[in-house]
């Protein structure tokens, strides 16, 4: 008999591969912003040679924000010491700094996060659901894509990931 654990993973990857829309396999060369206000390219983001996980996220929206949290938790407890890279991209409108700075560093986020202020990432991602996580591999290539929010997300993110380290290793 499957566990209620195993079940729910089975769904999440259901719904990943049913309800992601076709997305690029390299992030697009698109300037997005730093919490400074700094002009980045998107395509230049990288984890030298790690997995990275992308979450597409807005302040004002619960369920982006608890997917945010719950995959940093996660990253913290099971992969702080892994190399493992977690970025948010933030959607609000034109890159609000006084609701997304408060939200970043009130929750104590050890990640990089950046705002995609015209909606350019997102639209030329082909992104139309919130929240969105992608996990690329140590070579940037996407292996897994999920939109919108589950409680036990996080689990298969760690899954996934534990999976990515696995193959680097047996590669060297």
């Amino acid at each position: 008999m499957k566990t209620f654990h195993t079940i729910i993973k089975q769904i999440l990857l259901l719904q990943i591969l049913l309800w992601a829309p076709v997305l690029s396999a390299q992030l697009p060369s698109v300037n997005i912003y730093s919490l400074e206000g700094r002009m980045v390219n998107a395509s230049s983001l990288n984890n030298d040679s790690m997995p990275m996980v992308v979450v597409f996220f807005k302040t004002y929206e619960q369920k982006c924000c608890q997917q945010l949290v719950s995959i940093c938790e996660k990253k913290e407890q099971a992969f702080s010491d892994k190399g493992i890279k977690v970025i948010g991209i933030c959607l609000d409108c034109n890159g609000d700094m006084a609701r997304i700075k408060p939200f970043v560093y009130g929750h104590d986020l050890q990640i990089d996060v950046y705002v995609d202020k015209n909606g350019d990432l997102r639209r030329d991602m082909g992104i139309n659901a919130f929240p969105y996580t992608i996990i690329y591999d140590h070579n940037k290539e996407l292996i897994c894509k999920y939109a919108g929010y589950c409680a036990n997300s996080d689990d298969l993110i760690g899954d996934k990931l534990t999976e990515c380290l696995k193959k680097i290793h047996s590669n060297k």
